[in-house]
């Protein structure tokens, strides 16, 4: 047995950054690419990728464009910058490093063979790491438009027929909550209309009742009226974080405004295990998952208007989303996926990172070097350019410019001393176990996207350190159509590729609980495995011989999710000054150590890099002219400016296409709507001259 009692008690609060406002100081090679997917004739049912020439916006390769170009890392973020450059720079030579046997970094779809109680033999696919993206239309806070990119890759790489999509009108619940014993669920489409939807109304009032009763929820009534009390100092400290004069931590934050840290502990800490494996009282308010919440609150201590009809949008976002949705392509996917919940590839998730490396490989500007571990990256005075060798290149090779997405604490090991403000980015390492069961349903009656746990269980009731359960199989096979009703029991529907159907999970262990844990303590595969499976046992009431028919797959994921601390920003300051200083701009950094988790935002942070490199080269303004860019030489320009600096305009709801329902159409130079009054309302695109107008009737 491994000793992890101590680290699984739930942290107690106040440990590291709660209570406390941190202060901010201003200041080997390959010619193709081959996936093991259509190795084993999987992908695609056997026919190749197929790439639309319908590509992002070409033009002359600029005269300024770097003659080499080095991307360090071949997961998502990795892949993806390497494509935008290639696409963009196809006279510039770009080469990837990658430093184990395989690109798409964690992401990983193994298919496994399986046989069920009477004999039935089949296959079914277990994900690795990210198996889908949801869609950025219900974003509290400033609406984003980074699904965009993810059509934009969809679209070019022909992919396009592979996706599969749930909505929220499949399932009740949103999710569930395990505490303290038991499965809360987390109601989905709850309605209070009691005019127009009575019926709905009155069983979504009895839903929210049961909901106040558990034990999870005790004393959030009192919490209610605190929100209003408690508003001042919430906007004094938002005003802070906008100004990044001060950081807090997500707990120390809604515990101020529910005026009960024990809330905190129990609901929102599991949402944070969730997304990002981490403590609640340490990841920063400023930094972190709630980020764009943070963007609604702006000069004078005052809210941004967001009401049903206006909202704060930021200018690069809007910019980013202008671009892409006059791509007829990406419009059309936007809107067919519009009210999608989530999305995923029915072969699994390894073939969108499978198409990317295809499509590098094919590129005659394009270097793949796998097996190539960087062992050193230094900036050359004399040639202006960084050099980088390897395990195999002891000789020195020269880059005009440098992209690493490595892990920041491991671009720090090989750059010599040189950004030392980068090993203080953590990272958690967390387990994966997937599961599969002969037995559909076995969740039942809990069906939804999984359930997530709590700090506030201590280790009498979390004694395998869980953060949460995924129901892959409720995603493949649904209980009911996307527009709610239920499926046909004759003929289910299969959205994945698994040949026979049962009950798949994803069981997700460690996180912060074995934050400063030896390696030496955790789990083998062998013994993570018999963790996660009874827990989901105890979790779900499995009798023990269900238990021991299912068949597992364990991954451990070290350091895979970098955590932002209260007070990241400080880093990314001091890190922007060190590339700066050390690299004269030659190298730059991008990935999930300075952004979230998550993939649209690694897709996010690839194509503004690579935009970055591009127009820099061309001459163009990209504070002004570019859409989404403005990250400067190092990667970090956006990231170490105040949200009061950045520039944001209170824009109606209903002239933004693609989001709140709006309706807004595409146009040539401007996007319309027509209001019930027939009017029709158009924005037309200029940077700090935002123009309304007024239509006339119809």
């Amino acid at each position: 047995m491994y000793a992890i009692k101590t680290r699984c008690l739930a942290r107690t609060r106040g440990q590291l950054h709660a209570g406390k406002q941190v202060n901010i100081a201003f200041k080997r090679s390959v010619s193709s690419y081959e996936p093991k997917f259509t190795e084993n004739g999987m992908a695609y049912r056997g026919r190749p990728y197929v790439v639309d020439r319908e590509r992002p916006p070409q033009f002359a390769p600029p005269p300024n464009a770097p003659a080499h170009i080095a991307v360090l890392g071949g997961g998502l973020t990795g892949l993806t910058t390497a494509f935008y450059l290639s696409e963009f720079l196809p006279s510039t030579k770009i080469t990837l490093y990658e430093a184990s046997d395989r690109l798409g970094g964690w992401i990983e779809t193994k298919e496994v063979e399986v046989q069920t109680p009477d004999g039935i033999k089949g296959t079914v696919r277990f994900e690795g790491a990210a198996r889908m993206v949801k869609p950025q239309t219900q974003l509290s806070g400033p609406p984003k438009w980074d699904d965009l990119i993810f059509y934009e890759l969809v679209h070019a790489l022909g992919l396009a027929d592979e996706l599969r999509h749930s909505t929220s009108l499949e399932v009740d619940a949103s999710g569930f909550l395990y505490y303290p014993d038991h499965l809360v669920t987390m109601p989905n489409n709850l309605t209070f209309k009691p005019l127009s939807q009575p019926l709905k109304t009155i069983r979504s009032l009895v839903t929210f009742a049961r909901l106040l009763l558990e034990p999870a929820f005790r004393g959030i009534i009192p919490s209610f009226f605190n929100l209003l009390k408690s508003n001042k100092e919430v906007v004094t400290m938002l005003e802070k974080i906008s100004s990044h004069q001060a950081d807090y931590s997500i707990g120390q934050f809604i515990s101020t405004r529910l005026g009960r840290p024990d809330q905190v502990d129990r609901v929102a800490s599991a949402i944070i295990h969730g997304i990002m494996g981490g403590d609640i009282w340490k990841l920063s308010l400023l930094s972190g998952p709630w980020q764009n919440m943070v963007a609604s609150y702006r000069r004078k201590g005052s809210p941004d208007s967001m009401s049903a009809l206006n909202t704060p949008v930021h200018w690069t976002d809007y910019r980013l989303m202008d671009v892409l949705c006059r791509n007829q392509g990406i419009w059309d996917l936007a809107n067919k996926y519009l009210h999608a919940s989530g999305i995923w590839f029915r072969n699994g998730f390894q073939t969108f990172t499978d198409a990317l490396a295809v499509d590098l490989s094919s590129k005659p500007n394009v270097t793949i070097k796998l097996g190539e571990p960087v062992e050193s990256v230094r900036y050359d005075e004399a040639s202006d350019r960084v050099l980088i060798t390897t395990e195999t290149e002891k000789q020195p090779v020269a880059y005009d410019k440098v992209v690493s997405t490595l892990y920041a604490q491991t671009l720090a090991n090989i750059t010599n001393g040189q950004l030392p403000a980068l090993e203080n980015i953590p990272a958690v390492t967390i387990q994966l176990v997937n599961l599969w069961y002969p037995q559909p349903l076995l969740n039942h009656p809990y069906h939804g996207f999984g359930y997530l746990l709590p700090q506030a269980l201590g280790f009498d009731r979390n004694p395998e350190c869980l953060l949460g359960v995924i129901f892959d199989s409720d995603r493949e096979f649904p209980i009911r159509n996307p527009d709610g009703s239920p499926v046909d029991p004759s003929n289910p529907p299969n959205r994945g590729a698994d040949t026979v159907p049962g009950t798949k999970l994803t069981v997700m262990l460690g996180g912060h609980y074995w934050d400063d844990l030896p390696d030496e303590f955790l789990p083998d595969s062998e013994t993570a495995i018999e963790l996660a499976k009874q827990a989901v046992e105890r979790h779900l009431n499995l009798d023990p011989s269900i238990s021991a028919q299912a068949v597992a797959r364990a991954k451990l994921c070290r350091q895979c999710i970098p955590q932002m601390l209260v007070g990241h920003v400080n880093h990314l300051y001091a890190a922007r000054d060190q590339l700066e200083r050390n690299f004269h701009g030659r190298l730059a950094v991008a990935g999930q150590s300075y952004t979230l988790p998550g993939v649209l935002h690694c897709l996010r942070a690839a194509r503004d890099m690579a935009m970055q490199i591009v127009h820099k080269a061309a001459g163009i303004p990209t504070e002004d002219d570019w859409p989404g860019v403005w990250v400067g030489d190092t990667g970090l320009d956006r990231l170490t400016t105040p949200l009061l600096h950045q520039p944001m305009e209170i824009i109606p709801k209903p002239i933004l296409p693609l989001r709140y329902n709006s309706g807004a159409t595409m146009g040539k130079d401007l996007y319309q709507h027509v209001d019930a009054l027939g009017r029709v309302w158009t924005w037309k695109n200029k940077v700090n001259n935002t123009a309304f107008e007024d239509g006339k009737d119809e």
